[in-house]
């Protein structure tokens, strides 16, 4: 069950994988969907567990910590997609925030950048933290100084426009290469750097985070980023949960965390020769 996962495109694939792996197992994967409707989701829960089902994998639309879940979880096996229960009593399944934000950022360094920035949001939650700590560590350990500019919040194609525009603000014309925070924001700095006449990956190179289909398949060029690992997550709630059924769990660690996939099309290229326009 999901707050609104099961019926956003962005993250089919964890109910694929899910259903993939219950297949294989002989189960009937159950999709049910709140809404972010917390007494809907309690009326689900109640409704499921007297129906005798055997196991829950309660989902969350983005990576995010949970101090409170549904008391019903208590009652029988259950895992956690892409959030973590702070109370450690659950084991859960996220995404590698940080080895995404490194991966990214070492795409673009081993394509020549020196000067690279990373574009990101305001909020300080699991993703964004993560994907900043990979960035400024891959950064610091190049001897580079990283350059953060955030453009608040969600991480909409405004959003990027925003700290696409705060970077030219900065003055920051060397910067050859950026990392968005996602594909939506990447899609802003496209938007932002045809106004500005700059092409890409000509001018300015541009890895970003989701390989969210409908932006990056469709932009021109193609945007490279690193996909983030929703099938191989939904495959492991299933087996997760039918290891907690079968009493097989032992000293298995509260948190997994599961590396993202660079997916390379055509918006990284070698830096350019001369620094950006000015405003």
């Amino acid at each position: 069950m999901s707050d609104d996962l099961a019926t956003t495109p962005f993250a089919t694939r964890v109910v694929l994988g899910a259903q993939d792996a219950a297949s294989e197992r002989g189960q009937l994967l159950v999709v049910v969907n709140s809404n972010r409707d917390s007494t809907i989701e309690s009326r689900q829960l109640t409704g499921l567990l007297s129906a005798q089902i055997d196991a829950v994998i309660y989902a969350r639309m983005f990576h995010q910590d949970s101090a409170t879940l549904p008391h019903e979880l208590d009652r029988i096996p259950s895992v956690l997609v892409d959030t973590t229960d702070t109370r450690g009593g659950i084991r859960s399944v996220v995404p590698d925030e940080e080895q995404i934000g490194r991966l990214a950022t070492e795409t673009l360094l081993t394509a020549g950048h020196t000067a690279i920035a990373h574009l990101t949001v305001s909020a300080q939650g699991r993703g964004s933290v993560g994907r900043l700590a990979g960035y400024t560590a891959v950064m610091r350990e190049a001897g580079m100084q990283p350059r953060v500019f955030a453009g608040g919040d969600p991480g909409t194609s405004a959003a990027g426009r925003a700290a696409f525009a705060q970077m030219i603000e900065a003055e920051a014309r060397d910067i050859t290469a950026v990392f968005c925070f996602n594909d939506p924001m990447a899609m802003g700095v496209y938007q932002a750097a045809l106004h500005a006449g700059l092409s890409i990956p000509g001018d300015l190179s541009v890895i970003s985070v989701d390989n969210f289909e409908p932006v990056a398949g469709a932009l021109f060029p193609g945007l490279t980023t690193v996909s983030l690992p929703h099938y191989a997550m939904g495959q492991w709630a299933v087996m997760a949960a039918l290891a907690e059924m079968e009493g097989e769990v032992r000293s298995a660690p509260l948190e997994t965390r599961l590396p993202g996939t660079l997916i390379t099309r055509d918006s990284v290229a070698g830096p350019r020769s001369r620094d950006l326009p000015a405003r």
